[in-house]
């Protein structure tokens, strides 16, 4: 895999993405190529990127085991997805609208 489609992944997963980004199943595809990339070749790169997108090991342990014999980086990319749409919807619930008057601001 050439170092720019590595870079790319990273930035739609580990970026501001948004639902028109996620709801391409080829992000699906290339992200569960480049996790199986590193499951075989860089194993500590992936647990760091894991760890960066703050993805319970408990969590990925289970899924992993229900589903044991399938494709592990579709598992673990479908796992991230669902963790960075939590943090979009998060974000949307707290953070003050635009117009907001900056007085009223926390």
């Amino acid at each position: 895999m050439k170092q720019m489609e590595k870079a790319d992944i990273i930035q739609q997963v580990t970026g501001e993405m948004n639902a028109e980004i996620l709801a391409k199943e080829n992000i699906l595809e290339q992200l569960s190529d480049y996790l199986n990339h590193l499951i075989v070749h860089d194993f500590a790169s992936l647990v760091h990127l894991l760890y960066r997108l703050d993805i319970p090991e408990p969590q990925i342990k289970e899924s992993l085991f229900i589903r044991e014999g399938e494709d592990a980086g579709r598992i673990i990319a479908v796992l991230i997805i669902k963790r960075q749409l939590q943090k979009i919807e998060s974000r949307k619930k707290y953070t003050p609208p635009a117009e907001m008057d900056e007085n009223d601001r926390w």
